[in-house]
């Protein structure tokens, strides 16, 4: 990451929401959008992760950024509207949890991806 990509993406999060490494940890919603748009203007490429991956290490090869979501943990529960909303670095057991003492029950499948068309 150049130097002046790292100036606009503290000037974002903070010099506290990016690591030596190339780790980008915004607070909010907001923050996430301004992070994007910064890279898209630059040129530079970011990969996202959610939870605790990206803490060890940096950008995967080819990217410039790796945005960690982990710092988003709001999580809602309204049980009676059959309603759940969590952000993404709500980790899966919190969610769980959350819905379980709601008295509701949390079904999750993870999602494959489809082969890329040759």
């Amino acid at each position: 990451m150049d130097a002046e990509l790292r100036r606009g993406l503290a000037e974002i999060v903070g010099s506290k929401g990016i690591t030596d490494a190339g780790v980008v940890s915004p607070a909010d919603e907001e923050q996430v959008a301004a992070v994007l748009r910064l890279c898209a203007e630059r040129g530079a490429r970011a990969a996202v992760t959610s939870g605790t991956a990206g803490r060890g290490g940096g950008p995967p090869e080819g990217a410039a950024v790796l945005l960690s979501l982990a710092p988003l943990t709001g999580l809602s529960v309204d049980a009676p509207a059959a309603v759940v909303r969590a952000q993404a670095g709500v980790p899966l057991e919190t969610l769980r949890g959350a819905c379980e003492q709601a008295g509701t029950a949390l079904v999750a499948t993870m999602a494959t991806r489809s082969p890329a068309p040759a």
